[in-house]
């Protein structure tokens, strides 16, 4: 059994506060020329901004960073470079290496070497558009902001990222630089000469160092070569010096000859000539001091002579004890003088081992270090260009296609805004929900709208 069918459809009625796609199509389907109005001006202006972008060149290149490459030590006297004891891990490295590539000094030199204009760097499409349409007018900044601001957009332009590797989670040892600008010839030039100064900053600073280790190692040799000069002349000078000569041979000579015989004035005159031979012999000199004990040996067997032929008292006796005497002493002399200076000697040459052991020393850190600066810095660094600055066409200009895109979307997103104010301020009762929410009550039916046609035929059947 059935019940009687309605005069009305009914339909279920969607709960109070929530919107729905069937609002939602019926909100664009009543305002949809606002929406289409918005969504074509949104259109347009994202066309404009694509159509008056700058194209962006993009220069690459590729740094390698040798992280187990000591650093140059010029005083470790073993070699010029060492070995740290606690490396660095490689991540804080690369990192170093990528905050000294991009050093405001370095960014200001380049902008400064090139001239770069702002126009040349790239900007916001924003910003092109608002310096296209000439709405607002810029500001006038002083020289010194103006700068800043031209570095900042420089540095803003350049990125330095390690390159992923391709097999692992883990990054190389292989900066990848990147420059970007709106000239294509200024991309590659600034890229090429910010590397450089990257590449320049150790190398200026080893060769500092370099140079002032050698200067301070110059003088030391020329010290040492000097200590070494001065101890080559005292053994020089020792080795040449006379002998002491006994005070009692002094004015002898006539004084004996007169006393003496004929035999004892020849024998006399045979030991003067041997004494005055050895007289000026160097100290330390063994067959000076050799003759003077054969001397002596002679002299002592003559006295034993004389002393069988006259008493002890004798002039001619006594003469020769004398003379005997005075040689003795003066072979005494020469003895203890030969020991003083073979031991001053032996110490002068031991000074002179260690002097000549520094300048070794000295002189071969210096070599080195001359070495190091007679050779190209880049040979000898860490830091090795792998790719050089590429140089793009002009047919590789890229611009932001994004920027198309955002126009529409935001026209759309707006037309949709309005139409919601416009639904928002109709006071019309449209539908169930609207009565239901004006009127706090129920509706028991709804009379359907009809057609514009149909109203138009039904009116022309009433005439």
């Amino acid at each position: 059994m059935t019940g009687p069918a309605p005069l009305f459809p009914v339909r279920p009625d969607a709960p109070d506060g929530e919107f729905t796609l069937r609002d939602l199509l019926r909100l664009v389907a009543k305002h949809g020329w606002v929406v289409l109005v918005c969504l074509l001006a949104g259109g347009l202006v994202g066309a404009g901004i694509y159509a008056i972008q700058k194209p962006v060149y993009a220069s690459v290149a590729r740094v390698w960073v040798k992280t187990e490459q000591g650093s140059p030590s010029f005083l470790s006297g073993v070699t010029a470079y060492r070995e740290p004891l606690y490396p660095d891990p490689v991540n804080r490295r690369i990192e170093t290496e990528m905050e000294l590539m991009l050093t405001r000094t370095s960014a200001a030199q380049v902008v400064r070497n090139l001239k770069v204009r702002p126009e040349q760097l790239p900007s916001t499409p924003l910003a092109q558009l608002i310096a296209a349409s000439g709405l607002v007018a810029a500001k006038p900044a002083s020289d010194g902001a103006a700068s800043n601001r031209l570095i900042d957009d420089f540095l803003k332009a350049v990125s330095v990222e390690p390159l992923r590797s391709k097999t692992a989670d883990t990054t190389s040892n292989i900066l990848e630089v990147r420059f970007e600008a709106s000239d294509p010839a200024l991309a590659p030039q600034a890229l090429s000469q910010l590397i450089s100064n990257y590449l320049g900053v150790a190398a200026t600073q080893n060769r500092q160092l370099g140079e002032e280790a050698a200067r301070l190692l110059g003088a030391e040799v020329e010290q040492a070569r000097g200590e070494l000069m001065a101890l080559d002349a005292q053994i020089v000078a020792l080795a040449s010096r006379p002998p002491p000569r006994a005070a009692a041979e002094e004015g002898s000579g006539k004084r004996a000859r007169s006393e003496r015989g004929e035999r004892g004035e020849r024998s006399s005159e045979r030991r003067s000539r041997r004494e005055n031979t050895f007289a000026g012999a160097p100290v330390g000199n063994e067959q000076a001091l050799a003759a003077l004990k054969t001397q002596t040996v002679e002299m002592q067997a003559e006295l034993d002579a004389l002393r069988e032929l006259y008493t002890d008292d004798a002039e001619n006796v006594r003469t020769l004890r004398r003379r005997l005497e005075a040689m003795q002493r003066r072979l005494a002399e020469g003895l203890s003088a030969s020991v003083q200076a073979v031991s001053s000697l032996g110490s002068l040459e031991r000074q002179r081992a260690l002097a000549q052991d520094r300048y070794n020393e000295v002189q071969k850190k210096l070599d080195q270090i001359k070495l190091y600066l007679r050779l190209n810095p880049s040979d000898a660094e860490s830091r090795v260009i792998v790719d050089a600055p590429s140089r793009p066409l002009d047919d590789e200009g890229k611009k932001r296609v994004v920027v198309a895109l955002i126009g529409p979307v935001a026209g759309l997103l707006l037309g949709l805004l309005l139409a919601g104010l416009r639904e928002l301020s109709d006071q019309r009762l449209q539908s169930r929900r609207d009565v239901r929410q004006a009127l706090g009550l129920p509706v028991l039916g709804a009379l359907p709208r009809l057609p514009a046609g149909e109203r138009r035929r039904l009116a022309g059947e009433a005439r």
